[in-house]
C-alpha cells in the first residue's frame, strides 16, 4: 500500500466514520466524500474498493441510486491487509 493510497484509504473512512450512525451506516455520495477528504473522486472509488477488500466496510449497492455503506472496523484486520492495487494507463508510446 503506498503512502499517499493509504492516506486516501484513511480519510475517506475517517470520513465516512464521521458521518455514520451508532450503528456504523452512512451513504455519503462519491463527490461529498471528494469534498471532505480534497481528493479526486477516481482516488475516492479506489480508496472504497480497496476498503470493502479489506473488510473495513460494506457497501449495499442494492438500490441502484444510493450506497449505503457499514463501517466494520471489527472485522479489519493486519493479516487481512490486502495491497492497493490501481490499474493505471501505459502511456500512448509514438
Amino acid at each position: 500500500l503506498a503512502f499517499e493510497d493509504a492516506t486516501n484509504a484513511k480519510a475517506v473512512l475517517i470520513s465516512m466514520a464521521d458521518q455514520a450512525d451508532d450503528a456504523g451506516y452512512c451513504w455519503p455520495s462519491i463527490q461529498t466524500l471528494s469534498d471532505r477528504t480534497c481528493i479526486s473522486k477516481r482516488a475516492v472509488i479506489d480508496a472504497i474498493k480497496w476498503l470493502e477488500r479489506s473488510a473495513a466496510l460494506l457497501a449495499d449497492r442494492t438500490n441502484g441510486r444510493h450506497t449505503k455503506y457499514q463501517l466494520t472496523p471489527a472485522a479489519f484486520t493486519a493479516a487481512q491487509r490486502v495491497p492497493f492495487v490501481q490499474k493505471r494507463e501505459q502511456p500512448v508510446q509514438m
